[in-house]
């Protein structure tokens, strides 16, 4: 290993690095230069392949460190890649695939850290002792991070009594906030590394021990009261599932740190050592209940891309009770069990990395609330209509399934998709469409007929959305300004910019004119995505609504204002702004 000097040198350099890519990577992204998918691809391989090099420095030689770090984050890049192409726009991918994704990184690291010390993906002391270290540099490298953010913040306070502002200085030089985080990052983990985690790990180690009897005696006193207090109360609780998989994992922590790396590390109690074989041996029963209670969820509601994540991981809790239940049957249980650990971490990446890359959760989703609808399982009222738009295509499928019902007479399903509980009457819509005509400030001033036309082709939903915003207020003319000009050179006519001012800056939503009615989209200011905060935000709103602005040509139109004011066809409206 390199001296504690040349370490810190070396990984703070790599971290400033990596800050520095990332944001040229956004930069990049953001003015369009690349698909938001090889942007987004390009942006985990980075991420990924950095934070992977710098974790296995030290472990590892510099040269295997990066070869690794290269693999896995052409991994990463792949299966977040894969997940976003059911999207037309990557921004939606669900929350749950980059979720996996991520801890796919985490457990990757051990088996790739025994692999480069020439110790195969099997030898069980080095995954155990690489876990922890692991976990102990990363918790040490956010600390550093955390404590370095904290000391320029206070350098700020104290720099300002004498007119120097820090902060500013930093903000302004773009690249050099996430450098300085990167940095820092870097270094934490050179010090982690030079001190050692042999202390820490035997503190955590043991502080994890004494635990054992204790959730030993709540999980008895739980499976004591459990016939008394009847399933019905346990698993009405809507969290019940997450519960009992939090606890499962509990379980097996506290029975993997009692056992240790090997027999001369396990805990020498034997009153310890009988309360983990016992905890090993009642695993599979929070595991079972965490899949009774997610039957229970799906019967109730169907399935969801979250609930087949609650899936994959009552799957694998149940695999996982099985095994250290056999194992703790059998003699020689702990060095089974460590076995089982291996091969159940192993199992687990395999079924997280095809459940990412190739189940198609949105279709299976979508299909299940539609069939759920058509069988009267679901009613109207019921129906999430939100959920099926950020399901990608499959999504918008259903969506246009339950659209072409509504066309076909259902009232109360139309009302729904056009965001009512109730359906509108013509009197309604009639009154917002005449009050907005009449209070809407419109630059330029003789663009008011393709104002007009905005709001005659906007849902009731939109409506009642623009009058709480532009005219409940008192003065309308000093709330709301609408901006028309062409800023999708790609779309035909003219769209429409709304700026609304607010108490902490202003709130900027665009909207064009297609064959399906109104479309929504986000609009930048300045690099700021949907609005432009302070007083630069009420300077800008005072120039809309005082002059029509002229538009310059970017990637798309722009108003030259604030850093640019545009239109972003690659991203979704914003939540305030979306339509059915």
């Amino acid at each position: 290993m390199p001296s504690g000097i040349t370490m810190r040198v070396m990984l703070g350099a790599v971290g400033a690095f990596g800050g520095l890519a990332l944001w040229a990577l956004w930069k990049i992204f953001d003015v369009g230069m690349v698909s938001d998918r090889v942007a987004l691809m390009l942006a985990a391989f980075v991420a990924a392949g950095l934070a992977a090099h710098l974790a296995m420095s030290g472990p590892l030689a510099q040269k295997q460190a990066m070869a690794r770090a290269l693999m896995l984050g052409a991994g990463v890049g792949l299966l977040i890649t894969l997940a976003a192409f059911r999207y037309d726009n990557v921004a939606d991918t669900q929350p749950i695939s980059v979720a996996l994704v991520v801890v796919i990184f985490h457990l990757s690291l051990p088996f790739l850290i025994s692999q480069g010390m020439g110790r195969g993906f099997r030898h069980y002391p080095t995954l155990f002792i690489e876990s922890w270290a692991l976990f102990e540099r990363i918790a040490a490298a956010w600390i550093c991070a955390g404590l370095t953010w904290a000391v320029i913040y206070l350098s700020d306070l104290v720099l300002g009594l004498v007119g120097f502002a820090l902060l500013d200085t930093i903000s302004r030089i773009e690249p050099l906030a996430p450098m300085i985080t990167g940095l820092a990052l870097g270094l934490g983990l050179a010090v982690m590394l030079e001190i050692g985690g042999e202390v820490v790990s035997r503190l955590i180690l043991g502080l994890l021990r004494l635990l054992v009897p204790v959730l030993l005696a709540v999980v008895g006193a739980f499976l004591i009261a459990l016939p008394f207090q009847g399933f019905e109360a346990v698993f009405g609780n809507y969290s019940a599932g997450s519960i009992f998989l939090a606890l499962a994992l509990a379980m097996a922590t506290l029975t993997t740190a009692a056992l240790g790396r090997d027999a001369t590390d396990q805990v020498p109690s034997p009153a310890l050592t009988l309360a983990a074989r016992a905890l090993a041996l009642l695993l599979p029963v929070p595991a079972a209940l965490a899949g009774w209670a997610l039957y229970l969820r799906v019967t109730q509601y169907g399935w969801t891309p979250e609930r087949l994540g609650a899936a994959l991981f009552v799957a694998l809790g149940l695999a996982y009770g099985a095994s250290y239940a056999v194992s703790a049957l059998s003699l020689d249980w702990a060095a089974r069990l460590r076995r089982s650990n291996v091969m159940g971490a192993l199992t687990g990446l395999v079924a997280m990395a095809l459940w990412v890359g190739l189940l198609p959760t949105e279709s299976i989703s979508s299909h299940s609330v539609i069939a759920r609808y058509e069988a009267g399982e679901t009613g109207t009222a019921d129906l999430d209509i939100y959920a099926l738009g950020s399901w990608g295509r499959p999504g918008a499928v259903a969506l246009d399934t339950l659209r072409a019902r509504a066309k076909a007479g259902d009232a109360e399903l139309a009302a729904l998709l056009n965001g009512d509980a109730v359906a509108p009457d013509a009197a309604e819509i009639s009154g917002l469409r005449a009050d907005l005509k009449a209070g809407l400030t419109v630059q330029p001033a003789g663009a008011s007929a393709t104002r007009d036309a905005f709001i005659d082709l906007a849902p009731v939903a939109i409506l009642r959305d623009w009058q709480a915003k532009c005219q409940d207020p008192p003065d309308a003319a000093l709330t709301c300004v609408v901006v028309i000009g062409d800023f999708l050179t790609d779309v035909t006519g003219e769209e429409m910019l709304l700026a609304v001012a607010q108490d902490w800056g202003l709130s900027l939503s665009g909207f064009a004119l297609g064959d399906g009615g109104l479309q929504g989209f986000s609009v930048t200011a300045g690099g700021q995505i949907g609005y432009v905060e302070g007083t630069a935000g009420a300077e800008l709103f005072a120039k809309l609504s005082q002059d029509a602005p002229g538009l310059m040509p970017a990637p798309v139109n722009m108003i030259p204002l604030a850093g640019g004011v545009m239109f972003l066809p690659g991203l979704p409206a914003q939540p305030d702004a979306v339509l059915p």
